[in-house]
């Protein structure tokens, strides 16, 4: 069986491969990479059941590097936006 896309995949799966230790940690990966939940993305890799952490290792660094994008984004925005509204501040005062 071939299928085109993950999604005709998942909607295949039935309840008796849904319930395999491996298949349902690999669909709770999924659901948390596509919804860019990266702590639960890598709580969920350091329960890896046998030996799936291996396959993602394969884009382990990848995500790293966008969560850590994402996280010095968020940091920077933050930094600008105190410094503005202190700069604000410090002008009403005068």
């Amino acid at each position: 069986m071939v299928c085109a896309d993950m999604t005709t995949t998942l909607a295949l799966l039935t309840p008796a491969h849904r319930q395999d230790k491996c298949v349902s940690h690999a669909l709770k990966i999924r659901a948390a990479w596509a919804l860019s939940n990266y702590h639960r993305f890598f709580r969920l890799y350091l329960c890896a059941p046998k030996m799936s952490g291996y396959i993602i290792d394969w884009f382990l660094e990848r995500e790293r590097k966008q969560a850590l994008k994402i996280m010095i984004k968020s940091y920077v925005s933050f930094q600008f936006f105190s410094m503005l509204s202190e700069h604000k501040i410090l002008n009403k005062a005068r």
